[in-house]
């Protein structure tokens, strides 16, 4: 992932965590609460924040929930991460973007991730598509139901 697909996440997780009710944040994230989802928040932030420029050593950096981080490198000026993400993390992320997406103008869209709303769509139908392809159907969610 680039640091620019962090951030976008990492913004939308933010507008989730400040604009649901805890019912909302349960139905599109499964997280109990906003609480949970800030600690989602904070572990993407060290990613996007400038203090990472000198990254640590190879899985040495574990998060609060799942999500490890094996390596960077910078291509052709964009930084590049190699995380390792569970299946839950995945559906957070996912989660958060539907509710953007479902909520949110094209401009306040535009606005909070820098992005049109057919290129979050398309972000978020991959992430969603990584999920309903390689989670077995007996533990996949309702809301992936096929």
């Amino acid at each position: 992932m680039t640091a620019s697909e962090l951030q976008v996440i990492a913004a939308c997780i933010d507008f989730v965590k400040r604009s649901c009710t805890a019912d909302e944040i349960r139905e599109y994230t499964g997280c109990e609460s906003a609480e949970e989802l800030g600690y989602f928040l904070d572990s993407l932030r060290v990613f996007v924040s400038s203090e990472f420029d000198s990254p640590p050593d190879i899985g040495t950096v574990e998060f609060e929930y799942t999500f490890t981080y094996l390596d960077s490198r910078v291509v052709e000026g964009v930084k590049e991460y190699d995380l390792r993400f569970s299946e839950s993390d995945i559906e957070v992320f996912e989660g958060c973007l539907d509710y953007v997406l479902n909520v949110c103008s094209d401009r306040r869209i535009q606005e909070l991730t820098g992005m049109t709303a057919g290129v979050l769509s398309q972000y978020q139908q991959f992430l969603r598509g990584q999920i309903t392809t390689f989670v077995p159907d007996k533990y996949l969610p309702a809301r992936y139901s096929r």
